[in-house]
């Protein structure tokens, strides 16, 4: 499947937003996040999450809450030791600078 050309924040967003903790957890350590979702927008059989915009959730989202992935500075690196059940990414509310 080709690539959809979105923002590591925003394939790492989608599955955050949209799949089930079920749908995300057990994931190969291997798969990246774009993997994840590229995997569940396929299986959908619902087509809810086929039909949802990622860039243009996490643009709105990002009006009222931040969302730190594992390459920013904020990112608590405790969270590594999670191994394949470390989360996509952590919803911040406001706009203050996250503690890292």
């Amino acid at each position: 499947m080709p690539s959809t050309a979105l923002s590591e924040r925003a394939v790492r967003a989608a599955p955050a937003t949209h799949l089930t903790p079920h749908q995300v957890a057990g994931r190969p350590a291997h798969h990246c996040a774009e993997d994840v979702w590229q995997y569940n927008v396929r299986h959908d059989t619902s087509r809810r999450v086929a039909q949802c915009l990622p860039r243009e959730e996490l643009a709105n989202a990002q009006l009222t809450y931040q969302f730190v992935i594992p390459s920013d500075d904020a990112w608590p690196a405790a969270l590594a030791d999670l191994g394949a059940d470390c989360p996509l990414g952590l919803w911040v509310r406001g706009h203050e600078q996250v503690p890292g």
